[in-house]
């Protein structure tokens, strides 16, 4: 049961790394797509 805890957590902190790594990129993209539309 602990190893299926531990395994569940993991999984969620890796799931929460990705949205935190795709927010920052998405993040960038609408910058950069403004950027040039001015």
């Amino acid at each position: 049961m602990t190893n299926i805890c531990a395994h569940a957590f993991y999984f969620w902190e890796s799931i929460q790394i990705y949205n935190y790594m795709f927010g920052i990129t998405d993040y960038v993209l609408l910058e950069k797509i403004s950027e040039l539309k001015n």
